[in-house]
């Protein structure tokens, strides 16, 4: 894998975590005087995890070249 994919690979695990941990100890986020919703971390986990899941899998099996 090209160093810029481990980087980003580790970066979106990285925010995958932080959002497990937000739900696990029900932190309440608030951004300019809004709450930010649960649901918002669920779909966080799913996305990053996906990107990541994904970005690693191309990088190991893409096109060489």
């Amino acid at each position: 894998m090209r160093p810029a994919a481990v980087s980003t690979t580790i970066l979106l695990i990285l925010i995958a975590i932080v959002h497990i941990l937000r739900i696990l100890f029900r932190v309440e986020v608030t951004a300019g005087g809004t709450s930010i919703p649960m649901w918002v971390s669920w779909v966080a986990v799913l996305v990053t995890g996906i990107l990541s899941f994904a970005l690693c899998r191309e990088s190991r099996h893409g096109k060489s070249g």
